[in-house]
């Protein structure tokens, strides 16, 4: 639903929908019978992303900013994407934008590197 109010430039009905997102139950692998269902961190990923997208269509350049962070905590590592979605233009013109992308991306980088040398296994040990 958020989508279709995006698509219609109806932002700030997205913005409200996407947040209402954020407090549904999932629909991913988190729903057991014996536990409560909540949203995996792909759909909270997800909504954070589409709101800033909303915010940053918007001129919210803060709060957009505030809710990419969100993203990219939860894990979002697609930084192409995020230098080029169109939706992200005002947002990507602001001086905190690259700070943001270096940080995180450094953050990236470094987990990658770990996970390799982790899964190399040493040939002196048996």
């Amino acid at each position: 639903m958020g989508l279709k109010a995006y698509e219609k430039e109806d932002y700030n009905e997205a913005i409200g929908l996407f947040k209402q997102a954020l407090t549904l139950p999932g629909t991913g692998l988190k729903q057991y019978r014996d536990k409560p269902a909540i949203a995996s961190d792909g759909e909270k990923i997800s909504a954070y992303y589409n709101i800033a997208c909303c915010l940053s269509r918007t001129g919210n350049i803060h709060d957009g900013l505030l809710a990419l962070l969100e993203a990219l905590q939860m894990g979002y590592e697609d930084f192409d994407q995020l230098r080029q979605d169109p939706d992200l233009e005002a947002i990507r013109a602001d001086s905190k934008f690259e700070p943001l992308m270096s940080r995180f991306q450094k953050v990236n980088r470094q987990n990658i590197l770990q996970s390799f040398i982790g899964n190399l296994k040493n040939p002196l040990q048996r």
